[in-house]
């Protein structure tokens, strides 16, 4: 199951590698750094960079999900405790351009936290949605640029999930992104925010696509099992 992971996002820092989520910049592929620490102080900041510039920087919890080909990518912060409110971005990798003073950038990034990112060149496109708890999928009018992309999925909390619910119940949703049909499905994960087994603080639900074989949704997690879903997507 694991490798079916491959065409999923990538919630960073988790599952990065060298060059994985793959972008290519003018023909070369791009190098993702993890960077601990500056001077013996923490700072977590994801690095996106050639041979020789940084095109950007990241904080910790932002998703990058890739074109097939590595030339555009969609990237979003994971939203918590917000009033539903999501924004993905979609940019050309060939539009990025070099960040000259790399540490003050990361400074302003660290003391930012909530801005997620910093990334020089502009989107290609940008859609935002508010996510309803009440309902199974909502209707959004995605730009055509971010039509290139197939089904792609993302976690995030959605404040008044369920109605009368306990109050140690939490709130994720697994997203199902549709461009092409200009539709978010929603999928309450209630195997996981209704559980009393489960530490929510020590373990999440970070990413998911979907099972070629069985056509299930299929997720990964912080210190959980890789998990399959039934066919309503929200429980085994």
């Amino acid at each position: 199951m694991s490798e079916m992971f491959n065409s999923a996002p990538y919630l960073l820092p988790w599952y990065l590698k060298k060059q994985e989520p793959l972008l290519q910049y003018k023909n070369n592929s791009l190098n993702w750094e993890y960077i601990e620490k500056i001077d013996g102080k923490f700072i977590g900041i994801v690095k996106l960079c050639d041979e020789e510039k940084t095109l950007g920087l990241f904080n910790s919890v932002v998703y990058v999900h890739a074109s097939t080909d590595g030339l555009f990518f969609c990237i979003w912060k994971r939203l918590e405790s917000t009033a539903g409110l999501q924004k993905i971005e979609l940019y050309s990798v060939n539009d990025l351009s070099s960040i000259t003073d790399e540490k003050m950038e990361m400074q302003k990034l660290i003391d930012n936290y909530g801005s997620g990112y910093l990334l020089t060149g502009k989107p290609l496109a940008s859609v935002s949605f508010t996510l309803l708890p009440e309902k199974e999928f909502i209707e959004v009018e995605f730009p055509e640029e971010f039509k290139m992309f197939d089904e792609f999925f993302y976690t995030t909390d959605i404040p008044g999930l369920y109605q009368n619910a306990n109050p140690d119940w939490t709130n994720t949703a697994i997203l199902s992104v549709v461009p092409k049909e200009n539709k978010i499905y929603i999928f309450p994960q209630d195997w996981y925010n209704q559980s009393e087994q489960l530490d929510k603080g020590y373990q999440w639900i970070t990413r998911a696509t979907r099972n070629a074989e069985t056509g299930k949704i299929i997720g990964q997690g912080i210190r959980m099992n890789n998990f399959e879903l039934d066919e309503s997507g929200r429980r085994f």
